[in-house]
């Protein structure tokens, strides 16, 4: 087609040049200068157009010849790298006439040889026996006639002297033209690959077992109405060996109340119809107990034979926990109700829930409450670190236990605040559970603690940092007063204990310290250090909050001493015992006004809601 496309247009150029030729020597008229003037311009059309055509048909056959080239060439590389790399059965090439041109890598390392070794021999003489090579070169002759596709299996030797048997087959490798350019060889180490199978097949199977031991879900298999396979976990729930299971009728780990209706989707499973593949049921304990199990079940093959797998599990324990989450749910809205701490349970930003003691911390009725955003109620100075904090906490990152900030009431009133915050999932959704705990008058206790430890240190100063010789002989531990006064600043142990503590110090701060014993009266308690003996050297102060007498303080010498200005006592010691017994007084006012306010009983009801919250399989639930 291409060659007389070209012939055409060799024709439509000579024309072209014929006919300018021919005209050139004819004497035009006027009309006829105009006709060869058009005639020339079509000419030279026509001679532009077919060489055109000339050319790009023959650069069309060009480029489709370098096509076919790099194909060809890409596929002999693309096979090559195929049967070199990645083809891990024996590979041998042969050409048109049967001699071998490429052997793989995996024929190689098989048969212990190489290519050099085989390339350009006919047929397998190299591998096989006189008469294996006959029924070879037979089975070649035969893929060359035509035939396409020979099989066989003999034993190869290898370059170690060695035998194989090897499974092979014979494929042509035939061109577009139909002609059979190349036969190609395929096999493979029989005995070596029903290893590798058999190896792998184990493997799998070691794989599975684990999987079925170690499972917590019960796994059975029944065959023939019988158990062929149970698993540990169906041996624990139900108290049973496997042996005293494997063989036993399915039924009988079946409650009796449950047989009839597990047998009936049984049968209807083996005769092919569809009963319910997921339900739950009770299974028969070795004790005779009923236990909730869901169950699965699934047409399988085992050994060779239908069977029914079946999956249960042991939902008893779910059951319980269920019933114990109602209860703690109960016991936790009875418990926030009654609290004297605030209680808020934050849900997409809105307050789903707020206790009687959150509406009189903040002013709010429930109404009012349920319509306003929690941040509504922080001091614009905290807004940023509350934000931070919920981000955290949302995010999973570590939060501090507690947060004590600044809210606002809803008259503007500025509240100190201990607050607690706690992801929880309430009504089925991620909720944050906030509990504040008011510590105002708390917190102006601890700044005049504060403010009040540097008249302490001039206390301490005064009275036992003056001049006088004789007051410097007589004392040596002025230590001790201080440490006295920071025990009054322990906030967090109980009344008993500062006071137990104190009386033990004590007798330190006098000249005499050797022979002096202490006592505290505090209501009916009374607390002596451990040398106490009442005697007739005694020193003492009363201990008064709000003008009512409480308890006292005494001092006792257990042995005589010179007069001084009250009996043995100094006049600075006498200062001292006024000082201590007042501040003792107002030690016990600030912790009524901390009793009073109930900070340790809220931070006892916090931990006490936690348990609760926390109390079904450590999930925080409400």
């Amino acid at each position: 087609m291409r060659i007389y496309i070209l012939y055409a247009g060799g024709l439509v150029i000579l024309f072209s040049i014929f006919l300018l030729l021919s005209l050139s020597h004819i004497e035009p008229t006027t009309i006829q200068k105009a006709t060869i003037t058009r005639l020339n311009s079509v000419s030279a059309i026509i001679f532009l157009l077919s060489f055109i055509s000339a050319f790009i048909i023959y650069t069309k056959h060009i480029i489709n010849n370098l096509k076919k080239e790099r194909n060809k060439l890409s596929e002999e590389y693309l096979v090559k790298e195929a049967v070199d790399n990645f083809v891990n059965d024996m590979v041998i090439i042969f050409d048109g006439e049967g001699r071998i041109t490429r052997i793989n890598r995996a024929c190689e390392y098989t048969m212990h040889i190489f290519p050099e070794e085989v390339k350009g021999q006919y047929g397998l003489d190299a591998f096989l026996d006189d008469e294996e090579c006959v029924i070879f070169k037979d089975a070649l002759n035969k893929i060359y006639k035509g035939e396409t596709l020979k099989e066989g299996v003999n034993y190869w030797k290898t370059g170690r002297g060695t035998r194989k048997l090897i499974k092979w087959k014979l494929r042509p490798l035939i061109d577009e033209e139909g002609t059979i350019t190349n036969v190609i060889l395929t096999g493979y180490d029989v005995i070596e690959r029903d290893r590798l199978t058999r190896d792998a097949f184990l493997e799998t199977e070691e794989k599975y077992r684990t999987l079925v031991e170690q499972v917590t879900d019960g796994i059975i298999i029944i065959q023939d109405d019988v158990l062929r396979l149970v698993n540990p976990a169906v041996c624990n729930s139900l108290g049973y060996t496997r042996e005293q299971l494997l063989g036993r009728r399915f039924q009988d780990i079946i409650h009796p109340s449950e047989r009839k209706r597990l047998t009936f989707f049984y049968k209807m499973l083996l005769a092919g119809e569809n009963p319910p593949n997921t339900y739950e049921s009770y299974g028969l304990t070795s004790d005779g107990k009923k236990l909730k199990v869901k169950i699965k079940v699934k047409m399988i093959q085992f050994m060779g034979k239908e069977a029914v797998l079946v999956i249960a599990r042991d939902i008893s324990h779910q059951r319980k926990t269920e019933r114990a989450l109602i209860e703690s749910k109960k016991n936790f809205h009875t418990l926030m109700e009654s609290s004297p701490v605030a209680v808020m349970i934050l849900s997409k930003n809105k307050i789903s829930y707020a206790n009687p003691a959150a509406k009189i911390l903040t002013g709010y009725c429930n109404d009012e409450l349920k319509t306003i955003s929690f941040m509504n109620f922080v001091h614009p100075d905290y807004k940023s670190i509350i934000k931070d904090y919920r981000k955290k906490l949302l995010r999973g990152l570590a939060t501090p236990n507690e947060l004590k900030f600044m809210i606002l009431t809803r008259d503007g009133e500025e509240r100190w605040v201990d607050g607690r915050m706690e992801l929880i999932t309430y009504e089925d959704e991620q909720a944050l559970l906030v509990i504040l705990i008011d510590i105002t008058e708390r917190k102006e206790m601890k700044e005049a603690i504060k403010k009040g430890e540097a008249k302490y240190r001039k206390i301490v100063k005064d009275t036992f940092y003056k001049k006088p010789k004789e007051l410097d002989k007589r004392i040596r531990k002025p230590n001790y007063i201080y440490i006295i006064f920071m025990m009054m600043s322990n906030t967090d142990k109980p009344v008993s204990e500062v006071l137990n503590d104190v009386v033990q110090i004590l007798p330190n701060a006098w000249q005499y310290s050797e022979i002096t014993c202490a006592r505290i009266i505090f209501g009916d308690m009374s607390f002596t250090s451990s040398n106490f003996r009442e005697t007739g050297w005694r020193q003492s102060a009363d201990i008064e909050v709000l003008g009512k007498k409480v308890g006292e303080v005494e001092i006792y010498y257990l042995e005589e001493r010179p007069l001084a200005y009250e009996g043995p006592f100094l006049k600075e010691e006498r200062d001292l015992i006024n000082t201590l017994a007042r501040e003792l007084g107002r030690f016990i006012r600030r912790r009524s006004v901390d009793k009073k306010f109930g900070y340790r009983k809220n931070m006892r009801f916090y931990k006490k809601a936690m348990e609760l919250i926390r109390g079904i399989d450590n999930k925080p639930y409400i």
